[in-house]
């Protein structure tokens, strides 16, 4: 049976926002409060390798009830070792988060805050000739933003702020010493 570490873990905050709108004029107070739990669990195994983890926090506002929100996230990451040196790497890493109010050009126009998903997900590869190591990665970052309600009724669409990235990483190493050596690298 393969055995696992795991860390579970409770955090409470409480505060206080003097400008919770974040807005120049008309600032608005309040008192919050947070609560987030995680939980990790890591892989205790002589080869090969797995990480997973989730979270969850919720913020409660004293008076402003429309600013209350949750967010979460889990996330998976292993390592295969396919040959003394050689391994094949995964990960994905899921988040539904909250933006503070003022990010990104965002004013009080909404009558909540705006929420996004956001989505990392990596492939990658490792081989060893000898002195040489050969690495080459995958890698997905997509970013998509949920409508937000308006104060005034309705919603409005921020699918304009979606996105998406995509990225290849090859990179090729040659060890001069048991702990130095030199690359090369490119990303596309």
């Amino acid at each position: 049976v393969h055995s696992f570490r795991v860390f579970p873990s409770v955090t409470t905050a409480a505060g206080f926002d003097s400008n919770v709108f974040n807005v120049d004029s008309t600032k608005s107070a309040d008192a919050y409060f947070a609560v987030e739990s995680k939980i990790m669990a890591n892989s205790d195994w002589g080869r090969h390798q797995l990480d997973v983890g989730a979270s969850a926090r919720i913020t409660r506002y004293a008076s402003k009830a429309r600013e209350n929100n949750e967010e979460f996230g889990f996330s998976i990451s292993g390592r295969l070792d396919v040959a003394n040196k050689d391994a094949i790497f995964g990960r994905i890493d899921f988040r539904q988060q909250t933006e503070s109010r003022g990010s990104g050009g965002q004013r009080l126009v909404g009558a909540e805050p705006s929420a996004f998903g956001e989505l990392n997900a990596g492939l990658a590869t490792r081989q060893t000739f000898g002195p040489v190591r050969l690495e080459v990665s995958a890698s997905l970052e997509r970013r998509v933003f949920d409508p937000v309600r308006l104060i005034s009724g309705g919603q409005f669409d921020q699918s304009f702020r979606d996105s998406e990235t995509i990225q290849i990483a090859p990179r090729l190493q040659f060890a001069v010493t048991p702990h130095a050596g030199i690359f090369l690298a490119a990303t596309a």
